[in-house]
This record gives C-alpha cells, structure tokens and sequence, in this order.
C-alpha cells in the first residue's frame, strides 16, 4: 500500500524545562502506549526503529535531532498485532537481500528478547524469520550456499529447543546464529 506523504508537526521556543518535559512525557508514551503523539496526532511504533541522533552546528545555529524510522512492514513484528502468515508473506517475498536480512535479525532479537524474559513466545517471528530465511536461500548467490546450509542446521537446533522448553539452549542457538551472522559478513563483506 502506497501511502501518500504526511507531515505535521510543532516548533515554538520553549525553556530547557519545558523541553525536558515534552521529552519525558513522549518517552512515557513511546513506552506505555508504544505511540508517538504530535499536534493531538498519534502514530503506533513499531518494537524496533532505527534512530539517528544528529547535532549539526552551522554558522551561528546549532541543530539537535531526534528521529525515529520505520515502515509500515515493521508493525507486522510487533506482538500487539495480529496478523496471519499469509499477509506476512506477501510483505517478506517482496524485499531485497538487505531488508531480508533486517527482517531475520529483528525478528531474531524479538525471539531471543522474549527468551531472556521468560516471556511467552511470540511464534510470529519464528514464522517471519523462517519464511525469511527460504526466500533468502532462493535468492542467494551459490557461494553463499555453505554458510546458509550451517545457518538452516543452527536454525533446526534452534526449533528443537524452542519445541522442547529449552530456554537457555534456545537463547545458546541465537548467540551461535549471531556469531555464524559475524563471520560470513567479514567473508562475503
């Protein structure tokens, strides 16, 4: 879905306190309510965001930012919504290696997060990450082949763990998935 370009937003001056407020009260949304509110508009987050923190100093101006990206997709990962594979499909077969690649390590995080909390599973990332991971080897270049062959076994151990209870056994499987992640990047980089 192609959404058209929206933007609003407020500047006024305000003291350092009242900056510091605005900034506490967004923070408390972001983290109680997961939403952003600007000019009485409200927008959902996503669990992960990329961010960039800029200051740039230009003549007689200094400029601090915060932003916060995402994309739509990226509330398909969020455990608050509900969603079935076969709209999640259609959204992980359309991406290129490097999106692809973020989908299997949010989707990675959000399960080893989950793990590490003894929170309940969301199965919707080993589902995403699973999905992900057949449509990457289809699309991999055939000296990738070995590194994902190990990458499919550690996935499989993964699964058994999972399938059995096995937390720490789990969380072990992620941390070898990260670490097999490392070495082929600094081999294919």
């Amino acid at each position: 879905m192609i959404m058209p370009i929206t933007k609003w937003g407020v500047r006024k001056d305000k003291t350092i306190q009242e900056v510091v407020k605005m900034l506490r009260t967004m923070a408390d949304e972001i983290e109680n309510e997961k939403k952003i509110k600007v000019d009485n508009h409200k927008v959902e987050l996503p669990d992960i965001v990329d961010t960039k923190i800029k200051v740039k100093l230009k003549d007689d101006q200094t400029k601090f930012s915060i932003k916060l990206y995402w994309k739509e997709n990226d509330l398909l990962k969020s455990p608050e919504t509900e969603i079935d594979s076969k709209h999640i499909l259609p959204a992980i077969t359309a991406k290129k290696f490097k999106e692809m690649k973020k989908l299997m390590e949010d989707s990675l995080y959000n399960l080893e997060e989950n793990l590490k909390k003894e929170e309940s599973i969301n199965d919707r990332n080993i589902e995403i990450f699973n999905i992900t991971l057949s449509d990457f080897k289809k699309r991999a270049k055939p000296e990738w082949q070995v590194s994902l062959v190990e990458l499919e076994n550690l996935t499989n151990k993964l699964l058994e763990n999972l399938m059995k209870s096995e937390r720490s056994a789990a969380i072990y499987n992620i941390q070898q998935i990260w670490e097999l992640k490392e070495k082929y990047h600094i081999i294919y980089k």
